[in-house]
């Protein structure tokens, strides 16, 4: 079977509901040796990911955390640099760092790479079809609280 056809505009990636209406079962997408889960109900074929270089890659794991998180998320910081091809101290995300706006003031996100912060309209926008915030932006929140290379403390814990 085919990926569904908005595959094409999502980097290879699509979501299961997606895949129903395109025709799969749920049965085909959980045993087809021929598609890969990204992350939680978010799949694209397994020859997509084949011989990708790190920074294709990380763009395809972006693109399905941002699927499978929905709508009023953002790619940030250090995925965004990294895709953007700015210089970064350090080794390249890991994983995707992501930022949506509070849904309530005192609101914080429990999981290391998905920051909750106001982003204002105008701090926003589209890089190669992924919602961002504006470059200016991402060069100033590493500098705010992202430990350097994943390290604290040292000499340069004074700029993390």
């Amino acid at each position: 079977m085919e990926p569904p056809e908005i595959s094409a505009a999502q980097d290879g990636c699509f979501l299961s509901s997606q895949a129903l209406v395109g025709g799969w079962t749920k049965h085909a997408l959980r045993t087809s040796e021929d598609l890969t889960q990204l992350c939680r109900g978010v799949w694209i074929l397994t020859a997509a990911l084949e011989g990708l270089m790190p920074r294709q890659r990380h763009r395809i794991d972006v693109r399905a955390e941002l699927l499978g998180l929905g709508p009023g998320w953002h790619a940030a910081r250090r995925s965004v640099a990294f895709l953007a091809d700015v210089p970064l101290l350090g080794n390249p995300p890991s994983s995707p760092q992501l930022l949506r706006d509070p849904s309530r003031p005192t609101e914080r996100s429990s999981h290391p790479d998905r920051r909750i912060a106001s982003l204002p309209q105008r701090q926003r926008g589209l890089r190669n079809g992924l919602p961002t915030p504006r470059l200016a932006r991402v060069a100033l929140d590493p500098a705010r609280g992202a430990p350097v290379g994943g390290v604290r403390g040292g000499w340069w814990g004074r700029f993390s």
